[in-house]
């Protein structure tokens, strides 16, 4: 029995390690996520799910502080410029992932524990070294038709499925730096993410949506929708199928807020 003992803790251990911790934040001022996280939640957090307003010094707290971090979702964020220091001293402009976002010079730091990246649906570049030496960087969900600029050596060494609007593989090959990929078209509203819906299919039709939005889910759940801002518009409960009227929503993008138990899941509309 005490031979056993090491090996049970050692499991333990090891299931601690493993497990997948979760987080939403709804960082509303640019250059805060640092100090909204706690040091446990910096060294613990494996899911990240950021909406509202972020900048450099938000993305240099994903690359520096976040140890973990294999799964991102920034589909409901704005970035905005910034000049000063970030993941590297100089101006950064808005709507652009900034220089060398997952790669440190000095002291060298490749994010190598970043699997998925959902990158924000209003990004027009992506900054030179970006992704540079993300060896585990599987998947990258990149849902607008025009595919964004990307500097010198954003992709360098890595070689993730892009998921990509239906109809835009043409697109995307015909720039010379995304011609190197193996593409999956989507519509917005497949399951990329790697949260409770992956047991529980979700769909929403029609997407884009005018009047009405259907939704039919294999399983209970709380839900609220929420503009690019975090504002939370319409909250209620599903079932199996709901429909929810959207005539009094402004015309632009939301996230669906899907709660089960601890877990999130956010799935992207758009209303004509």
């Amino acid at each position: 029995m005490k031979k056993l003992f090491p090996i049970f803790i050692f499991l333990m251990l090891a299931n601690l390690i493993a497990a997948q911790v979760i987080k939403t934040v709804n960082n509303t001022i640019a250059g805060t996520l640092s100090g909204s996280l706690t040091s446990t939640e910096k060294t613990t957090i494996t899911d990240l799910t950021v909406i509202g307003t972020i900048d450099a010094r938000d993305i240099q707290c994903m690359r520096d502080e976040l140890t973990l971090l294999a799964n991102l979702d920034l589909s409901g964020v704005n970035i905005t410029a910034y000049t000063g220091s970030g993941t590297y001293s100089s101006s950064n402009l808005a709507n652009q992932l900034p220089v060398m976002s997952f790669y440190r010079m000095t002291p060298e730091l490749k994010k190598t524990t970043l699997r998925s990246i959902i990158l924000p649906t209003t990004i027009t570049a992506i900054g030179m070294l970006s992704f540079y030496g993300c060896s585990s960087l599987e998947k990258i969900v990149c849902m607008i038709n025009t595919p964004p600029t990307a500097k010198d050596m954003a992709f360098s060494g890595i070689s993730p499925t892009i998921y990509i609007p239906y109809g835009k593989t043409a697109t995307y090959k015909a720039v010379t730096e995304w011609q190197n990929f193996n593409y999956i078209e989507s519509s917005g509203t497949t399951d990329y993410t790697d949260n409770f819906s992956s047991n529980n299919k979700i769909n929403i039709y029609p997407n884009p949506v005018k009047t009405e939005l259907k939704i039919d889910f294999e399983g209970g759940s709380q839900f609220n929708i929420q503009n690019l801002s975090g504002q939370i518009v319409y909250t209620g409960d599903l079932t199996q199928s709901s429909v929810i009227q959207t005539s009094n929503l402004s015309t632009g993008v939301y996230l669906i807020k899907f709660k089960k138990g601890k877990t999130f899941e956010y799935k992207k509309i758009v209303k004509e």
